[in-house]
């Protein structure tokens, strides 16, 4: 997700989104940083934070001031079903972003409903997956 904020944020300009343009040379493509965080109404902090990726699980309210902030156009909110092996059938929530000016470019974020049974099973895929043992090699001796 970082990238594609870093991609988006350099394709905006001041003018494009209001904001006043005080002459002089920016020393990034397009806005700053502390420019779309001020548009999202979120922290400069946290802004920095998910571009870096350090912000594993933003809320649906963070992602949609995000896309405004981006001027992304919400073009598909819709449910998928997925069958795992494990956990059998997961339900979830989707939503399609793409960029105004690029519709070639898009976001997909996914979620379950908290409290669902989709929920339930990506907590326990997301338990076992960080509790599980790496798997040993198998020792394979020659001459045996």
């Amino acid at each position: 997700m970082g990238e594609f904020l870093r991609t988006r944020r350099a394709l905006l300009h001041p003018e494009n989104v209001a904001l006043p343009d005080f002459g002089g040379r920016r020393r990034v493509a397009g806005l700053r940083r502390e420019e779309i965080a001020q548009l999202a109404g979120v922290s400069v902090d946290y802004y920095t934070r998910m571009e870096q990726g350090r912000v594993p699980n933003p809320s649906s309210a963070v992602l949609d001031a995000l896309a405004r902030a981006l001027r992304l156009d919400g073009d598909a909110t819709r449910t998928k079903r997925f069958h795992h092996r494990v956990v059998g059938d997961l339900e979830l929530a989707y939503e399609t972003l793409r960029a105004t000016d690029d519709p070639d470019q898009a976001l997909i974020t996914y979620a379950a409903e908290p409290g669902s049974p989709s929920h339930d099973a990506l907590r326990m895929l997301l338990a076992w997956a960080t509790e599980a043992p790496s798997p040993m090699p198998t020792d394979h001796r020659a001459g045996r």
